[in-house]
């Protein structure tokens, strides 16, 4: 058996630029041993355009949320400014799959986290190719009907197993893919 898994966590403002530098694969800023450098020219970005283009998350969170939050509160400290996730599939899957087939699974993925986040909303979405199994790291900015709120999207427990819910039934079940055991830990 083969599952789709997506797992999504809050970032507040002083681990934002450790997600760019993971993503980025900038030398001498990441420390992650799985990473081969032989195969990093295969990553790429599907928000945006082009292929890691030189910008700062930080600063494009900080815009998101000062032209979309219409509060005029000052935004606190340890708010959660940024939804970070991952989105993958057990390593079988990918075995035998070519470049063009794991592309179209990204990008399914990339369309799914899209619709549920808001376009307006993404920062990146970030497929990487230079690790033992293929995954994306997707950011958003959590921001709903004007109010940056994690829990607008992600309400509890149960909000977090429905997002799952609803990733397996648009990007797990159309490739053949499995769902997790809910609340497996």
């Amino acid at each position: 058996m083969s599952y789709v898994i997506a797992r999504v966590i809050k970032v507040k403002s002083t681990a934002i630029g450790a997600m760019q530098y993971h993503n980025d694969r900038a030398p001498g800023e990441h420390l992650n041993p799985d990473i081969d450098p032989e195969r990093t020219h295969l990553n790429y970005e599907l928000h945006g355009e082009g292929c890691f283009l030189p910008r700062k998350y930080a600063a494009e969170v900080d815009e998101r949320i000062a032209a979309n939050r219409t509060s005029g509160r000052k935004v606190r400290k340890d708010a959660v400014k940024l939804v970070e996730g991952i989105i993958t599939a057990s390593p079988e899957f990918f075995e035998g799959k070519s470049e063009e087939e794991c592309r179209r699974f990204f990008e399914d993925a990339y369309e799914f986290v899209k619709a549920e986040m808001g376009a307006e909303n993404m920062i990146h979405f970030t497929v990487h190719m230079d690790e033992t199994t293929p995954h994306a790291h997707w950011g958003a900015v959590p921001i709903k009907d004007g109010r940056l709120s994690w829990k607008a999207f992600f309400d509890g427990r149960g909000g977090l197993s429905a997002f799952q819910d609803r990733c397996f039934e648009k990007v797990g079940a159309p490739w053949g893919l499995d769902r997790g055991e809910k609340h497996s830990g």
